[in-house]
């Protein structure tokens, strides 16, 4: 299966995009482009195998994203302001604002549905820039 990332919105604060999966948009913020410096970085547009495994950090299943240049450790999960991501993408069933910061909300119920929807298997993600 292909999932696509499609992202709009490209500032100094964050970087936001949107995940159509099923007919039901999910949408995502990761930090912004920060030339792909670890931690700190959105990954860089490209083509991904993503699989569902372990994540030591936050000691639970999840989806990560491989082969991302000069990157390890990139996981799909929970979180709502670019800084609660360590350069990875965090899901929200919509956008607003948390703290004064651009954000996704409802993100467990996005990450949930969007492990439900791919039902923990293997997928290809392309990411792109609008």
């Amino acid at each position: 299966m292909k999932v696509t990332l499609t992202r709009h919105y490209h500032g100094t604060d964050c970087t936001i995009g949107k995940i159509v999966l099923d007919g039901q948009a999910l949408y995502t913020i990761e930090r912004p482009w920060l030339d792909n410096k670890n931690n700190i970085s959105c990954i860089p547009v490209g083509t991904y195998r993503v699989i569902w495994s372990r994540s030591p950090r936050l000691k639970k299943f999840t989806y990560e994203v491989l082969n991302v240049p000069n990157r390890a450790g990139i996981r799909i999960h929970a979180g709502n302001r670019a800084a609660d991501s360590l350069g990875c993408p965090l899901l929200g069933l919509r956008l607003g604002t948390m703290r004064g910061d651009r954000a996704v909300l409802a993100s467990r119920s996005a990450v949930a549905r969007f492990e439900a929807i791919l039902q923990r298997k293997t997928f290809t993600l392309e990411v792109i820039n609008v």
